[in-house]
C-alpha cells in the first residue's frame, strides 16, 4: 500500500509520534486508444466500481491524473491529457462525486510508464490514474529486535499489516528500527531476522507502549518452533483459512535462512485411544505443509515430512476447540542438512484419502504411477485419459498439475455427454458454496449476516439442483460414475441428501436399487437412511448426522438407536468406526455414548 506522508501535525503517545498522513485505498486505470479521450461504456464501468467505493466513504479525496504516449508535440499530448482529465472528472461529476473532493492534474508525455516506443508500451501509457485517499492518524514507533538469550541487537526485517496497509523496514547492525502504521486500527507486525526463528506481534493502540523490545529465539541445529496458527480441521490434512498467514511466514523464513534445513513434524488430537490411520493423518498434515513450501520455491532437499501420530499432543485430554486445535499441528525442527538430503519423508498407507497433496504436482513420468496412488480408480482413468490424449497430440503432460489433467480428463472423457456436463456442474455449485461456510464462519461468526446469507444462496442453489436432478432420475435412473463420471454419480446423491424430506423418501428405494446394482455407495445409502430416519423424529441408524448447538456452536450426534452396537452396524455398509468419524468435529465418542445411555435411561 503507498503512503503520502503529508504532515500536519503532531504529539507523543508512550514516546512514539502521531501523525496525520494520506493513505491510498483504492485505485483505477483507464487505459486510452491513441488521440482518444471520451469516456465509452467500458471506461464508465471501470470508473462506476470506483464511484461505488468512494461513495462508501465521505472521508475520501480523489486525485485523477492523466497521461499520454510521446508521439506527437509536446503541447498537442499536453493539450490530449488535459481533456482526459476533463473527461473523467466530468463523469465523475455527473455520477454524484462533489467537485471539492476532485483534484485533477494533466501530465501530457512528462510522465511516461513505460519507456519503451513499441506500440503496447504506448497503450499503456495512454492513460488516467484515479486515486481514492483517505486522511488518517498514523503512528511512527521506535523498537529494536534482540537475541533471546543475549539481549544483544539482531540485525531483521520488520514486516507490518492492518486491515488495508503493509509495509517493511529494515533495522540497523543493533537491532533498531522507526516504523509508521494506522493509529486506530488492529495491526500485525512480524520479526524476521537471519540465523532465529520469527516472531509476530498482534497490537492496538493501548499496546504501543510495549512495542520497544521483540527478542528472537535463534534457529540452532535441533530446536523448535511450534507453528501456533497453522491449524487442520479434525479428522483432515485441509488447512483452516487463518493458516494462510502463518504458512507465508514460514515461507520467509526459509527465504531468509537459505542455507538451513528442517523436519516438518506433524501431529495429530485425539481422545488417548485406538485410531485408524492416525499416522497416516500426520504424515498427511506434514506433506501438505511440505507441498505449500515446494510450491513457493522452496528446494525441497531442505525439507522432509514426518508424521507422529498423537505421541506428542500439547494437551493430554484437551477440553477446548482451542486444544484440539493446538493438538493438530505441525512443527519445524531445525535438522542436518545431509540427513534432510539422504532422508525420504515418510510414507502414507492410504494416501487416497489425501488427494490434495498430489493435486497441484506436475506430471513426472517417472513418478506418475506413484502420484496415481492419491486417486480414487475413475479418477485415476481420467487422469491416464487425458495423458494419452496430449501424448497422441505431440503435446508435453509435464506442464499440467494432476488436478489440472483430472479435470480436463473429465470434460474430454465426457466432452459428448450432456447429461454428465450438467451433473458435474451440480456438483461443483453445490460443494463450492458449501466449502465458503467454514471460511465465512471463521471469519464473521456463526450468526453473522455474512454467514446467514450465504446459506440463503446455497438454499436457493440447492431447489434449483433439486429440479435438474429430478429430471434425470425420472428420465434415466440412477447413473453410473462410469456413465457420468465420479463427480456427475455423486451429484445425485449430494444432491438427494440436501433435498427436502419429500424428496429423499421418493428417491430412497431407486438409491437401494443402485447399492444393489454398483451404482452407488452403501456409504451414501446410510447417509441418506440416517438422514431420512432423523427427518421423520426417528432415531439414526449409522451415526452419519452430526447436529449442531446454536448457543456455544459445539457439535453433537443426533439420536441414535443402540449406539452400543453402532461400530458393527457401520461396518457392514463400509463406513469406519465411529470415534474416527466424531474426531473431525471435536466429539468424544466416549462422552457421548455416556449422554445417550444416560438419557435413554
Amino acid at each position: 500500500m503507498v503512503i503520502v506522508s503529508i504532515f500536519f501535525s503532531s504529539s507523543t503517545l508512550f514516546c512514539q509520534v502521531v501523525f496525520d498522513s494520506s493513505l491510498v485505498r483504492f485505485q483505477q486505470i483507464i487505459h486510452f486508444d491513441s488521440g482518444e479521450f471520451e469516456i465509452d461504456d467500458l471506461k464508465g464501468s471501470l470508473l462506476d466500481s470506483l464511484i461505488l467505493q468512494i461513495k462508501q466513504s465521505q472521508n475520501l479525496q480523489l486525485y485523477i491524473d492523466a497521461h499520454t504516449d510521446d508521439k506527437g508535440t509536446n503541447e498537442f499530448n499536453m493539450e490530449l491529457s488535459k481533456k482526459r482529465q476533463q473527461s473523467v472528472h466530468k463523469y465523475l461529476s455527473l455520477k454524484g462525486i462533489d467537485d471539492d473532493r476532485i483534484i485533477s492534474r494533466s501530465h501530457g508525455e512528462y510522465k511516461l510508464a513505460i519507456a519503451k516506443k513499441d506500440s503496447v508500451s504506448r497503450h499503456f501509457n495512454r492513460r488516467v490514474i484515479l486515486k481514492a485517499f483517505d486522511r488518517i492518524k498514523f503512528i511512527r514507533i521506535s523498537g529494536q529486535i534482540v537475541d533471546e538469550e543475549t539481549n544483544e541487537g539482531v540485525l531483521g526485517t520488520v514486516e507490518i499489516e492492518a486491515s488495508n496497509f503493509k509495509d517493511s523496514v529494515k533495522t540497523d547492525n543493533k537491532g533498531h528500527y522507526n516504523i509508521s502504521f494506522p493509529l486506530d486500527e488492529i495491526t500485525v507486525i512480524d520479526f524476521y531476522a537471519k540465523g532465529y526463528f520469527f516472531n509476530t506481534k498482534r497490537i492496538q493502540r493501548k499496546d504501543f507502549s510495549k512495542m520497544d523490545v521483540t527478542s528472537l529465539k535463534r534457529a540452532s541445529l535441533g530446536s523448535k518452533l511450534i507453528l501456533k496458527n497453522i491449524n487442520f480441521y479434525g479428522n483432515q490434512n485441509v488447512l483452516i483459512p487463518k493458516s494462510n498467514r502463518d504458512l507465508y511466514k514460514l515461507f520467509r523464513f526459509m527465504e531468509i535462512n537459505k542455507e538451513v534445513c528442517i523436519e516438518l513434524a506433524g501431529h495429530i488430537n485425539s481422545y488417548g485411544k485406538s485410531f485408524l490411520g492416525k499416522e497416516d493423518l500426520s504424515i498427511a498434515r506434514a506433506l501438505i505443509i511440505y507441498e505449500k513450501l515446494k510450491d513457493r520455491g522452496v528446494n525441497e532437499d531442505r525439507i522432509v515430512a514426518r508424521g507422529y501420530g498423537d505421541l506428542f499432543k500439547l494437551f493430554i485430554n484437551p477440553e477446548s476447540d482451542y486444544e484440539m486445535e493446538a493438538n493438530r499441528r505441525v512443527e519445524i525442527i531445525i535438522s542436518d542438512c545431509d540427513s534432510i538430503y539422504k532422508g525420504a519423508n515418510d510414507t502414507l498407507v492410504n494416501p487416497i484419502y489425501y488427494s490434495n497433496i498430489a493435486i497441484n504436482r506436475k506430471f513426472n513420468r517417472e513418478s506418475f504411477k506413484w502420484n496415481l496412488r492419491y486417486f480414487y480408480h475413475l479418477n485415476k482413468s481420467e487422469i491416464m485419459f487425458k495423458v494419452r490424449s496430449l501424448i497422441a497430440n505431440g503435446e508435453d503432460p509435464s506442464q499440467y498439475s494432476y488436478g489440472e489433467l483430472l479435470q480436463e480428463g473429465q470434460k474430454l472423457k465426457y466432452k459428448d455427454n450432456f447429461v454428465a456436463m450438467i451433473l458435474r456442474n451440480i456438483y461443483k455449485t453445490d460443494q463450492e458454496l458449501r466449502n465458503k461456510s467454514r471460511a465465512i464462519e471463521e471469519f464473521f461468526g456463526l450468526d453473522s449476516e455474512e454467514y446467514n446469507l450465504l446459506w440463503d444462496k446455497i438454499n436457493k442453489q440447492d431447489s434449483l439442483n433439486v429440479i435438474e436432478v429430478k429430471k434425470i432420475l425420472d428420465r434415466r435412473g440412477w447413473l453410473s460414475s462410469e456413465e457420468v463420471s465420479g463427480n456427475g454419480n455423486a451429484a445425485l446423491f449430494l444432491v438427494i441428501q440436501h433435498a427436502d424430506l419429500n424428496t429423499q423418501l421418493q428417491y430412497l428405494p431407486m438409491i437401494q436399487e443402485a447399492v444393489k446394482n454398483g451404482n452407488a455407495s452403501g456409504i451414501e445409502l446410510a447417509m441418506l437412511e440416517d438422514r431420512v430416519a432423523i427427518g421423520q423424529g426417528e432415531k439414526q441408524i449409522y451415526g452419519s448426522q452430526i447436529h449442531r448447538n446454536k448457543e456455544t456452536g459445539s457439535y453433537y450426534v443426533a439420536p441414535l438407536i443402540d449406539p452400543k452396537e453402532v461400530n458393527k452396524r457401520r461396518k457392514k455398509v463400509g463406513l469406519g468406526l465411529i470415534e474416527d468419524y466424531l474426531a473431525r468435529w471435536g466429539i468424544d465418542w466416549d462422552k457421548e455414548l455416556l449422554k445417550m445411555l444416560t438419557n435413554d435411561k
